[in-house]
Order: structure tokens, then C-alpha cells, then sequence
């Protein structure tokens, strides 16, 4: 590729731990055989991103769950952003919801067929973007994390036992939490390390934690320190109740047993991935936390090899992506036909308008 610039989608709103993962862990595959990385907000306008993706060589979704409910402007506007794009795209470590997104079918395809490469995290986003997509372009590989370097070969001896907690996204369907119940179950399990995140979740638990004291200054820190404080963190602990899609993977990464808890299908992919769907909670079954850390701990060779297992299959899987898309950076096309008949289209829905 002759400009060896390449631009990441990816949100960087809230400094999320696990989207600040997603980027550093494709930024360092990518600057290693010497690319220059550069980022941009994927929420923002299609105009903004194909302007900044036209300085560079390359432009990459940059994985995770940047479709939801909500789907982001650059890809309800695909058309729009292809009229203006100068350069290819690819996608990589994707999963998308559950939510009705027939209104955006053909923005999905769009999206998929003109694409240099299209990976995703589960098999679920694969299957759905293959059929509205009516191909075989979109791969299962995993989500991108699994091949980060900065947890090959590591273990942990932690003894604490963990909880972190984010708020519910959509109350309106799923339901708020029961503070009560929820206190007195972590209560019971004795969780005694918060595992920090980016919301305000600490000021509803009642119970005693050894590192309440050290949160205090959290959400001041820098994206890295606070990625640090995390690893950190889980570090300290040997079972790992949590919601956050990357605080379990990362927990399994470290030899450390998460128990799920999955307020969304993203999660319970994950915990089907790993193999720990036994020691998974449905949302709002609080009352089962202590059994599952029970279970957790009684069975934790078991469940350590289980997780070594799949871990070793993901990161293979994650590391032939990277791979192959190395490979196809080195080997460009871009559907100029397609991207001239695209513009002709917008064109003539401009007018008629």
C-alpha cells in the first residue's frame, strides 16, 4: 500500500475499557510492520470520516459492538459515504444486536459487499450479515482482543473475588437494577474488589469493598492509566463477577473465571465461546451470585482447562484475521465501477428530491 496511513473507527466516547482495547490492540498489529495510525469517532458524520479517511490509504471498522440499537450515521448513509470515499475500508471484530434492523438491509449490504475484508466476533453477526448480504464474505474470527500481546503467557494468583457492574442500556425493555437484591447476593459471595468502570454504578453498592478507596480518583485518568487500573484490578482477583463484555474476556485471558452475567447477547456469545455458559446469569437473577462463585471455585481446574482450551482456539482464530488482512493491505482493489453507480444513484434521488 503506497500511503501507509490508515485510519480506525472506532467510539471513543467514555473512555470505554473495552473499546480503548479494541483500538490499541489493531493500532500495535498495524504500527509493528510499519503502518501510521491514525483515529477518528466512529459516530460522527459520514462527510467528516470519508475526509479524513481520503488522507489515508486505508479506512478500518475497528470492531465491537458499534451497532446496537442504535446504528451509526456512516453506515445508515453508506451510500452517501461511498460517493465521497477515495479509499477501501474493511471491517474487522464486529457484533452487531438483536434488535429489528430490516429498515437497514440494504445499508447492511452495501456495507458488506464493498468491503476489502469483513470479520466479526460471533457467529450470530455472521450468519445475519451473510443473508442480508445474500454472501459468504463475512468470517467468524473473534473479537480482536484475543490477540493482544499484552496478555500472551500470563497468569494471575489473585484471591479476590470480583464484581463489576455497568448500567443497564435499555431500561425501557430489559428493566432497572434491584439494588436490594443485588447487595445482599454480593454480600453473600463476599465480592470485595470493584472492578472500576466508567459509569457511576459505585455509588449504589452498600457493601464493603478493599479497593473502594482507590476509586475515587478513576475517572480522572488518562484512557491508558485507566486501562492500567483495570488490568490492575481484575489482577487481584481469582473469580470475576461481570457484565462488561471485555472484563470477562480479559478475566478468562489472565486464568481467571468469570461469571457472567449477560445483560446482552454480545456476553452470552462470549461465555458460549469460552465455555462457561454454567456459570453465566441472566439479568437480574442476582440471587444466584453466590452459587455460581460456589460453583466457581469448587470447580476451578475444571473450568481453568475449559477456558485454556477455547482461548487457544480464539486466538488462533483472531491471529489468521490479522494475518489476512496484513496480506490484503499489500494487495488493494476498490470497486470504482460500483462506487461510480452508487453516486449516479444518490444523484438521481437528490434531484428527484
Amino acid at each position: 500500500m503506497k500511503n501507509k496511513k490508515i485510519l480506525l473507527l472506532w467510539y471513543q466516547q467514555d473512555d470505554n475499557f473495552g473499546d480503548i482495547l479494541l483500538y490499541n490492540t489493531t493500532k500495535e498489529h498495524l504500527e509493528t510492520l510499519g503502518y501510521c495510525v491514525e483515529a477518528h469517532e466512529v459516530g460522527d458524520s459520514e462527510i467528516k470520516i470519508a475526509k479524513h479517511a481520503n488522507q489515508c490509504g486505508f479506512m478500518i471498522f475497528a470492531g465491537g459492538g458499534i451497532v446496537e440499537k442504535f446504528v451509526p450515521p456512516v453506515i445508515q448513509n453508506i451510500k452517501q459515504l461511498l460517493c465521497m470515499l477515495q479509499v477501501p475500508y474493511g471491517v474487522i471484530g464486529l457484533g452487531i444486536g438483536t434488535f429489528d434492523y430490516r429498515r437497514y438491509a440494504e445499508m447492511f449490504s452495501i456495507w458488506v459487499n464493498q468491503a476489502e475484508f469483513f470479520f466479526v466476533r460471533d457467529t450470530e453477526t455472521r450468519d445475519y450479515l451473510n443473508r442480508v448480504s445474500n454472501s459468504i464474505k463475512v468470517i467468524f474470527s473473534g473479537d480482536v482482543v484475543f490477540a493482544n500481546r499484552m496478555f500472551i503467557r500470563v497468569a494471575c494468583s489473585g484471591n479476590g473475588t470480583g464484581l463489576n457492574l455497568r448500567d443497564i442500556p435499555y431500561t425501557d425493555i430489559q428493566g432497572d437494577f434491584n439494588w436490594n437484591l443485588l447487595n445482599k447476593a454480593i454480600s453473600e459471595a463476599k465480592c470485595n474488589i470493584l472492578i472500576p468502570d466508567c459509569n457511576n454504578q459505585i455509588v449504589h453498592l452498600l457493601g464493603t469493598f478493599d479497593n473502594l478507596t482507590d476509586l475515587e480518583n478513576y475517572k480522572v485518568l488518562s484512557p491508558e492509566k485507566k486501562i492500567e487500573r483495570v488490568i490492575w484490578t481484575i489482577q487481584k482477583c481469582s473469580v470475576i463477577v461481570a457484565m462488561r463484555f471485555h472484563v470477562v474476556l480479559v478475566a478468562a485471558l489472565y486464568g481467571i473465571i468469570p461469571i457472567p452475567i449477560l445483560y446482552c447477547p454480545k456476553v452470552r456469545y462470549l461465555a458460549e465461546q469460552l465455555g462457561i455458559m454454567e456459570l453465566a446469569i441472566e439479568l437480574g437473577e442476582w440471587e444466584k451470585i453466590p452459587e455460581k462463585v460456589e460453583l466457581a471455585k469448587r470447580n476451578k481446574d475444571r473450568f481453568l482447562k475449559e477456558l485454556r482450551r477455547n482461548i487457544i482456539i480464539l486466538r488462533r482464530n483472531v491471529q489468521d484475521m490479522y494475518k489476512s488482512i496484513m496480506d490484503d493491505l499489500e494487495k488493494l482493489s476498490y470497486d470504482v465501477e460500483f462506487q461510480k453507480t452508487i453516486k449516479d444513484e444518490f444523484e438521481r434521488d437528490a434531484n428527484k428530491v
